[in-house]
């Protein structure tokens, strides 16, 4: 037994990239900490990575949901957590959002970016049954025979106020921008005739394209999406303009590089997960796996059209 010890450590310091740090981790469940309530669209993500994740990691992971003041809460937990790998957050265009606007003191810079999963793309998403438009094309020419006529439902201070400003800019229309409140908020009123279109991410209004009481009028993203190939881009419609939401992973500033590889390495294999993959194509995900300095760059061209939005829209001087 003496003989077998030593042969394991002997290989695991032998071993490229294996550390004896990495080697005793994780021997413990690790917690993903959702700093939303249960049941949108990040804690169904988080938890169907979770489930597919424990068999690449070896060990148990707990979804705990901390939500409140948009997030900041349960952010503000993992920043502060012990820098032991155990704790991980989930990093999105959100809490840059919300940073820039003054409305959190947390935001991706305060963690160690560990790996990006993907992507949800933005829509502009109109009535089905009953609508108008049938596609963004349509919707931009109404506008431009009367400005500020045409309604686009959106959130202040989020993700889809930003994207229907630049949907706005690349159109060179004038549209009237509503503050509908939150998703489900927005659908209800173009389903009741209050707005001609509103801004959503994919997996928020993929159903009701499907079933025809809603219309995606463009998927803003660089190509058309896999699972909902009937969908065009706004771009291929003329609109330059690409809004996805991303969704990456994080942990407290200080881990260790061993134990951060770690989770990159369990990440990466979910690549390969037929099963995860196809959950996430029935979520309308976008999977593309980033880690390092490519993520990075993510990070850094998300973070330059928000702080660029959040002056442009009058959030900072």
């Amino acid at each position: 037994m003496k003989l077998l010890k030593t042969i394991v450590c002997s290989l695991a310091i032998a071993l490229p990239g294996v550390s004896a740090v990495a080697a005793d981790y994780p021997t413990r469940p690790v917690t993903i900490v959702v700093p939303y309530g249960p049941g949108g669209s990040t804690d169904v993500l988080m938890r169907v990575t979770a489930k597919h994740l424990e068999t690449h990691l070896g060990q148990k992971i707990v979804v705990k949901n901390v939500p409140g003041a948009g997030g900041s809460i349960g952010w503000t937990q993992v920043k502060k957590a012990k820098a032991d790998g155990y704790t991980i957050a989930p990093l999105t265009n959100s809490m840059m959002v919300r940073q820039e606007i003054g409305a959190s003191q947390v935001g991706v810079h305060d963690f160690t970016p560990v790996a990006n999963l993907g992507f949800v793309s933005l829509t502009v998403t109109g009535k089905g049954k009953g609508g108008k438009y049938n596609d963004f094309a349509e919707l931009v020419d109404a506008a431009k025979k009367a400005p500020g006529e045409i309604s686009i439902g959106m959130s202040v201070g989020s993700p889809a106020q930003f994207a229907a400003a630049e949907a706005e800019s690349a159109s060179g229309a004038k549209f009237k921008l509503v503050n509908t409140g939150d998703g489900g908020s927005r659908k209800a009123a173009a389903l009741g005739g209050h707005i001609d279109s509103f801004i959503q991410p994919i997996n928020g209004v993929a159903a009701g394209h499907k079933d025809g009481s809603l219309k995606v009028l463009a998927v803003m993203s660089e190509e058309r999406l896999p699972f909902l190939s009937d969908i065009p881009t706004a771009k291929e419609l003329g609109f330059d303009v690409v809004y996805q939401l991303f969704y990456g992973m994080g942990v407290p500033k200080g881990t260790s590089e061993d134990r951060i590889a770690v989770l990159q390495k369990a990440f990466a294999e979910l690549g390969d997960n037929e099963a995860y993959q196809k959950e996430l194509a029935g979520m309308s995900f976008l999977w593309s796996y980033s880690k390092g300095e490519e993520f990075q760059n993510v990070i850094n061209s998300v973070e330059e059209s928000v702080i660029f939005l959040a002056k442009d829209l009058g959030f900072k001087k």
